[in-house]
């Protein structure tokens, strides 16, 4: 990965910007988390804004600019790519205040990926008190990209911070308000027992 140390209008470790994503290994084995931007999400072809070994019980915290879209993963040792992209569920996020941003747990490349949960100020997406919490799920089979062919989990969530819409091509959109100056702690579980919708 890049790796950047220092503010770079994208992704950098460090704690100095107003929105922070810090991940933490909640599993007993070694995990990569890897993060990139809207163009650089095949990262069979692109190298990661952010490539970070993360040991059971480690963390690290990750500086998002104001007005950066992205995405992050965690990849074990079993975990594989599906057509470029990081087969596994992923944290999706748009850095901007209140309505503007958002960020959210996506299963629709992989339904059986690593369990990820991202708690920020509003909203948690992913799991929630052993129930699934504002995540995008397929509706059937275990990968899906088609409009119409997923949707939000609402679960243990609330309605309003867990914002459901329609996009433009009649698929699902949302996810969980951004706070301003938004710091999201994601815990990567180490497992795939994802609960039951």
């Amino acid at each position: 990965g890049i790796n950047a140390k220092k503010s770079n209008g994208a992704l950098w470790i460090g704690t100095d910007s107003n929105y922070k994503a810090t991940f933490t290994n909640d599993g007993d084995q070694s995990v990569a988390v890897i993060c990139w931007d809207a163009a650089s999400m095949w990262i069979n072809a692109h190298q990661p804004k952010i490539f970070v070994n993360l040991k059971a019980g480690e963390q690290t915290t990750i500086s998002i600019a104001e007005g950066f879209s992205g995405g992050c993963g965690a990849a074990a040792t079993d975990s594989s790519l599906f057509m470029g992209l990081l087969n596994e569920s992923i944290l999706e996020f748009t850095a901007y205040p209140k309505e503007k941003g958002c960020f959210d747990i996506s299963r629709e490349i992989n339904m059986d990926g690593l369990v990820l949960t991202s708690k920020g100020s509003q909203c948690t997406s992913g799991v929630s008190g052993g129930q699934l919490s504002c995540v995008f799920v397929c509706k059937s089979g275990t990968s899906c990209e088609d409009a119409g062919s997923y949707a939000i989990a609402l679960g243990a969530a609330t309605q309003g911070p867990c914002m459901v819409g329609t996009a433009s091509d009649g698929g699902a959109s949302g996810g969980c308000q951004f706070g301003d100056g938004e710091h999201m702690q994601v815990t990567i579980a180490g497992h795939r027992n994802w609960p039951s919708a």
